[in-house]
């Protein structure tokens, strides 16, 4: 018998699914890409809100549904990490930056993951979405996770050096404190 955070899962995945089978059905394009600002889409036919008689609805996943998706998907032990680095990669791709929280479950995905490079593969995503995330930062939070998930993997020289180099960069520039906030 399924537990009730399976359920949810599979529910939210199904939906998931379906939200971009929809998209893809209504045709996506740029212009649906990239505005943060606006969320007021239906989601999806029955689940959203709006007028679920029009058939060719405008439906995208949102920034708020990518964030709910993530928060139960990164608790379910049976999602991989790969799953939930793919969801997040898709969100960063429609310019909705995640938070750090969200980003931060996504990154202990990968420190979990018994994959013998999940290190690299944290630390992909992690650049992932400093070059391509709008006004996305990591967090103190993040860098620990990536170091936790190099220890894990048995990388010491690796976490070594990314040690000395944060000890290297506070002492080239003790008057610079470290913020957790991007200026905005």
């Amino acid at each position: 018998e399924k537990s009730t955070s399976d359920n949810a899962t599979d529910m939210a995945l199904a939906l998931y699914d379906e939200v971009k089978a929809i998209h893809r059905r209504n045709g996506s394009s740029e212009e649906d890409r990239g505005n943060d600002q606006n969320h007021k889409y239906t989601v999806v036919n029955g689940h959203g809100g709006g007028n679920h008689n029009n058939a060719k609805q405008k439906v995208r996943p949102n920034k708020i549904f990518y964030t709910r998706l993530l928060s139960i998907v990164t608790r379910d032990k049976r999602i991989s990490a790969e799953v939930a680095d793919g969801i997040i990669r898709e969100m960063i791709d429609y310019v909705f930056t995640p938070t750090p929280a969200t980003f931060n479950s996504v990154m202990k995905c990968w420190s979990k993951s018994p994959r013998t490079d999940a290190g690299d593969r944290a630390k992909d995503l992690m650049e992932y979405a400093i070059q391509h995330g709008p006004r996305f930062y990591a967090d103190i939070a993040t860098h620990t996770i990536l170091l936790n998930t190099y220890a894990k993997d048995g990388n010491a020289d690796i976490v070594l050096s990314m040690l000395n180099d944060v000890i290297s960069a506070a002492i080239a520039k003790p008057h610079v404190k470290a913020r957790h906030k991007p200026n905005t």
